[in-house]
């Protein structure tokens, strides 16, 4: 009897074993695909931005007097589609302007020199920044920052 008991514990201990490995796996599973799926979503919304940013550029290139034309209107209308868009899947632009620089968020493309303001500080916006409603990181922004001279006169 002594090795049926001890058998079954051996069973036993197998089948417990046998259960938590399946488990993880299940746990990994979901998590990996909880992942990709993420960042397939991601993946889709940063081409989406490169359009956006493609009628921006088309946006700011109109002169005078264009804001009241209906082609420029209708572009405008396009616009904020595409953002109501991006919003509804997570998305949302976030501000950089007047914003000290910080190099988790912001690509620095070019600095000037201004002895007036503060150094760091972002003074043009190239590219906008974009932020998942969970606060992760989409697409950082691009922009040009003050870097004031060392100079003691």
């Amino acid at each position: 009897k002594t090795y049926t008991v001890e058998k079954t514990d051996i069973l036993r201990d197998r089948w417990l074993r046998s259960a938590a490995d399946l488990e993880n796996l299940r746990k990994r599973t979901a998590r990996e695909i909880e992942t990709k799926t993420r960042r397939a979503h991601e993946s889709a919304l940063l081409e989406f931005l490169d359009v956006v940013d493609s009628l921006e550029r088309a946006l700011a290139l109109s002169t005078e007097g264009e804001e009241e034309n209906s082609w420029y209107q209708g572009m405008k209308a396009i616009h904020q589609q595409m953002l109501d868009t991006l919003g509804r899947q997570g998305a949302r632009p976030f501000k950089s302007l007047g914003e000290r620089f910080d190099p988790h968020r912001h690509n620095a493309v070019s600095c000037i020199e201004d002895e007036e303001l503060e150094n760091g500080i972002i003074v043009e916006v190239t590219k906008t920044g974009y932020e998942m409603s969970d606060g992760r990181l989409l697409r950082a922004a691009e922009v040009v920052t003050i870097q004031r001279s060392d100079h003691d006169g």
